[in-house]
């Protein structure tokens, strides 16, 4: 049967259209169909091509710096930023809290030395009935003291209402017509100090992309909008001093990090730390040395630190301590908060300076000891030393509970001819019986210190082959120190090293980069900032850690601020630590004058006017 249906693409002839298009709805012939078809696939080559200029001009977009990723990049800082300031404001009213009761630190001090007095009488049995007066004395202090602390206050928490935020209009985006030439800037403005107004622009194409921050009437540091902020502490060096700057960071809850060069901690040379450093004032030969305000702010200082972490520093005040056992303790208190220790070699930052280039909006806290990273690059020849004199430092252990005041000393010398042995004899820390760890001092001269092999060869035996006269005068006071039973002295502990001793303080101990690549601030911590003779060195270095934590805290992240405020606290320290080291001289060689009867040199010593 014919079909009606023409193929609308013979003109001139009247064939039938046998293919009916289903899109044009037009019916063609077999060979035009053909053809009809293949122009509708020419058509789709044209958007093939369209989709691949696309295509291309979308991936030339992904290799440039896309801005939607920055803008996505500020959002997470802005909520680390403000989760950071809400830690911080927490931490903040947990000291106000602490605050109210001021005397705490000092009534913890006194309690523990009452506990160390009552276990010497309760061990040695050596008590007379004065003994007994003062403890009773005593007790009744602490008590009254205690009943005055607490005493009932009123004490509440002011909390704004969460629900009175507008949490959804905290941070927002938004578009924004192009006004200016394509390119990219960083725009900052401020109404005020420490407000954080912001915005970032980003260019798209034709379009402007615009993230604002509406913290435009709020009291607040950013981490990357003030000039002078930081957001983390790095801390180089896991001394000491080191680890207690980096507990005390993290119980203020501020980001922190130390870099540790060695994998092990060696140190085996105890330590005890001097009292003053939980003192309100500093007292150097009688001397008050700091201003009314630095010694409030000293007593603010004590009062912020964590109640476990006070405990540890108050049971080293009273106990001699090995280093290592000091480190491991502050070690476990940090990290069991989340704090973390980075140790390898890699870390070493005399070989790897340039690295610190990646820290930005830190505070950089050099601890890294008497050969110190950052000194000379905050300034050179950044060292002020003074020489006090030369001495041979011989430590061993004694197998007995034995202390030492002045007149003992005097008499333990007796009989001595030319060097005279200076003990400083306090417990060990010891579990299982009883041992004293005994520590000396012998003044050499120069002519001896240059003979002195290094630590390695410098043992009881060398002494004995090469320097007669002052083995027998060590022996001399060995006898009389354990009244012949020299079997009670450790010979296989005993260790020997001659020194220079000297005093020594960096000329500036603070330093600052605040440009628009790099906010970064240096400050000199324990011997790297200054340094001493007769043991005091780690105490000066808890004092200063101590001050600078509180001082980070409470300037507000007024860097300049903070760190003039330390610079001048640490003057009042290097003054501190030349009083005490010069009167600990001059009674030393007052001392040996007097072993040796030479009225004389102590006369010369003693000047009344």
């Amino acid at each position: 049967m014919t079909t009606s249906n023409k193929c609308s693409m013979c003109a001139n002839t009247k064939r039938s259209g046998t293919c009916l298009c289903a899109g044009c709805k037009s019916y063609f012939c077999r060979r035009h169909f053909k053809e009809h078809h293949n122009g509708l696939l020419n058509e789709l080559n044209i958007y093939i091509e369209e989709r691949n200029s696309l295509q291309e001009q979308i991936s030339r977009i992904d290799l440039r710096d896309d801005s939607s990723k920055n803008v996505l990049l500020q959002i997470d800082e802005w909520q680390r930023t403000m989760i950071d300031k809400v830690m911080q404001v927490a931490e903040q009213a947990r000291q106000q809290v602490k605050l109210l009761c001021p005397k705490r630190a000092e009534l913890t001090l006194k309690l523990a030395q009452f506990s160390n007095r009552i276990v010497h009488l309760k061990e040695t049995e050596d008590l007379v009935e004065d003994d007994l007066k003062q403890l009773k004395e005593t007790v009744q202090e602490l008590k009254q003291e205690l009943k005055l602390i607490t005493e009932p206050m009123a004490v509440e928490l002011s909390v704004e209402q969460s629900e009175h935020i507008a949490w959804d209009s905290l941070i927002s985006v938004k578009k924004k017509p192009v006004t200016t030439n394509r390119n990219r800037q960083y725009i900052s403005q401020s109404n005020g100090k420490n407000v954080f107004f912001g915005y970032y622009q980003m260019f798209s194409a034709n379009r402007q992309w615009t993230y604002a921050s509406p913290f435009r009437n709020l009291s607040f540091i950013p981490t990357k909008i003030m000039k002078s902020g930081i957001s983390r502490v790095l801390i180089m060096g896991a001394g000491p001093t080191g680890l207690l700057m980096g507990c005390l960071m993290r119980d203020q809850g501020i980001p922190v990090t130390i870099l540790e060069k060695r994998e092990e901690m060696t140190r085996t040379r105890c330590v005890k730390l001097l009292g003053g450093i939980l003192s309100t004032d500093e007292l150097a030969g009688g001397i008050h040395l700091f201003t009314e305000n630095q010694i409030e702010e000293r007593q603010k200082a004590i009062e912020s630190i964590e109640s476990k972490l006070f405990t540890k520093l108050t049971s080293w005040l009273e106990l001699c301590t090995p280093l290592q056992t000091i480190q491991q303790s502050l070690k476990e208190y940090f990290t069991s908060s989340g704090g973390q220790i980075s140790v390898g070699a890699q870390y070493d930052m005399s070989k790897n300076l340039e690295s610190l280039r990646h820290y930005s909006d830190t505070l950089i806290v050099d601890c890294t000891g008497y050969h110190s990273v950052l000194r000379n690059h905050i300034q050179p020849d950044n060292l002020l030393l003074r020489f006090v004199e030369y001495v041979l430092i011989c430590t061993f252990t004694f197998d007995d509970r034995y202390e030492c005041n002045e007149l003992c000393k005097f008499y333990k010398n007796r009989n001595t001819r030319k060097f005279r042995v200076i003990p400083a004899i306090d417990d060990t820390y010891r579990t299982g019986k009883r041992q004293t760890l005994v520590t000396c001092l012998i003044t050499i001269d120069d002519t001896i210190f240059r003979q002195m092999p290094k630590r390695e060869s410098l043992t009881y035996n060398y002494l004995k082959k090469h320097h007669c006269d002052i083995y027998d005068d060590l022996n001399i006071f060995l006898n009389n120190l354990s009244s012949e039973q020299t079997h009670k002295i450790h010979f296989d502990t005993m260790e020997f090293i001659a020194l220079p001793l000297q005093v020594y303080r960096a000329k500036k101990m603070t330093h600052s980069f605040e440009n628009q690549e790099l906010n970064q601030h240096w400050v000199l911590l324990g011997d790297a900032a200054m340094g001493g003779p007769y043991f005091q060195s780690i105490s000066m270095g808890y004092e200063a850690a101590i001050y600078l934590a509180y001082l980070l805290k409470h300037t507000q992240n007024d860097m300049e601020q903070m760190m003039s405020k330390y610079e001048c606290y640490m003057e009042k320290l290097w003054l501190a630590l030349q009083i005490r080291s010069k009167e600990i001289q001059r009674n030393k060689q007052i001392l040996q004058y007097l072993c040796a009867n030479d009225r004389n040199a102590i006369l010369e010593k003693i000047k009344v006017y």
